[in-house]
């Protein structure tokens, strides 16, 4: 009896501490690498770029130079689905050719991959992909 009893507490212990399947609200992501129609793109140019995912399907960050602001709903087996997107419109010296790209490729991914460090968007048959550190998780 005992054994069933301890059985079933470890199960019940054990079935909480399950890892999301998704990224949620609070992460913030970096920008590691940009791949555009099978060709990398130079990073070292531009300012850093980050995700900022802040509730529910709403994400932002720096798109290089700018703000930006959107909707990325991350579905069920890897599926997202890229909404609207906005920003700021300000000129800077450098990385608005980097800025465009990524904000090209963004409103285009449809697929993804998560662990608890790295995210990978993808787009175009995998052609198109974003690849993230995490940054930080707010508390």
């Amino acid at each position: 009896m005992k054994r069933t009893i301890l059985a079933i507490l470890l199960v019940s212990l054990l079935s909480g501490c399950s890892t999301a399947d998704r990224p949620t609200a609070g992460q913030t992501w970096l920008l590691e690498s940009i791949t555009i129609d099978g060709s990398s793109i130079d990073l070292t140019s531009a300012n850093p770029i980050t995700l900022e995912i802040t509730d529910r399907n709403a994400v932002g960050g720096s798109s290089g130079c700018n703000l930006y602001f959107g909707e990325l709903e991350f579905k069920a087996r890897g599926a997202v689905t890229a909404g609207q997107f906005g920003g700021t419109e300000m000129a800077c010296d450098k990385g608005m050719d980097v800025e465009a790209a990524y904000l090209a490729a963004l409103g285009r991914v449809d697929q993804y991959t998560f662990s608890e460090f790295q995210l990978t968007l993808t787009a175009d048959s995998s052609l198109t992909v974003l690849t993230y550190l995490l940054l930080r998780t707010a508390p």
